[in-house]
């Protein structure tokens, strides 16, 4: 069965439980009874019985709505119960027992943790001032996972513009070029955040100068075809050999070689 990683532990859901139940206990029942409904709590009784009628496994579980460690509960007290009780049940019969129940309360908050920190990584120093008055970052940790979904987007909206315009500026027209044929679209805006994020990398990184590694490695492949470095640059880059880019390397390199 699928597991998910909650803070290092490995849980098996309450719906996988359920789907390895249905597929290879298929002549069993899983009854559900209420000890009691109120406004204010809930508890639950699961009892699943084999093909005779034999009752071989329960779960109980109680749930207060106005729990103090559970957000579901303040709308779910019901729900969550019932699905309490079904995972106990389940895992007593053994279903399961390579992960703990997650509850659907942990699974929220797992995926919550989540987006907070996807958000925070998407922000930087120098925007965080700007992003925390129009989002109100402090307050991330009380924001549902819709409103917490709604400002990924939006940042996801906001990096990919920013990436398209960065690029569009570092980007010489033949490496354009080269990125709209590699990904076969007219519109760099096309591109996902992931291959923007790559594609404005590669361009960084390559407009670096070169190290003293690839320095030496240049001079010593001019010095096999007789051809002098420093004279070549200054002739067709206008600048000093220290001031050699990655990509000017890279190229030039190409040149000697054929």
């Amino acid at each position: 069965m699928k597991t998910i990683d909650i803070k290092g532990k490995n849980y098996v859901t309450v719906v996988e439980r359920l789907k390895y139940f249905r597929e290879y206990y298929s002549d069993w029942s899983l009854e559900t009874e209420w000890i009691f409904i109120e406004e204010e709590k809930a508890a639950c009784r699961v009892v699943i019985k084999n093909p005779d009628g034999q009752i071989k496994s329960t779960g109980t579980a109680m749930e207060m709505r106005d729990a103090k460690n559970s957000l579901v509960n303040k709308t779910s007290h019901v729900e969550n119960c019932e699905t309490s009780a079904v995972g106990r049940a389940l895992g007593n019969l053994g279903i399961g027992l390579d992960g703990d129940v997650a509850s659907k309360e942990e699974i929220e908050l797992a995926k919550k943790q989540q987006l907070i920190f996807t958000i925070n990584s998407m922000i930087d120093d120098k925007n965080r001032e700007e992003y925390e008055s129009e989002y109100k970052l402090s307050e991330m940790g009380m924001m549902s996972i819709e409103e917490l979904e709604v400002i990924k987007s939006q940042l996801e909206i906001n990096q990919k513009n920013s990436l398209c315009k960065a690029i569009s500026k570092i980007a010489t027209p033949e490496e354009m070029q080269g990125i709209l044929k590699k990904y076969k679209t007219k519109n760099i805006g096309n591109l996902d955040l992931k291959d923007l994020i790559f594609t404005h990398d590669t361009l960084v990184k390559f407009n670096q100068k070169c190290s003293k590694a690839e320095i030496k490695d240049l001079l010593e492949c001019c010095e096999i075809v007789d051809v002098n470095a420093s004279e070549y640059i200054k002739e067709h880059y206008k600048k000093e050999l220290d001031e050699l880019t990655k990509k000017e390397y890279v190229t030039m390199k190409k040149k000697i070689s054929n």
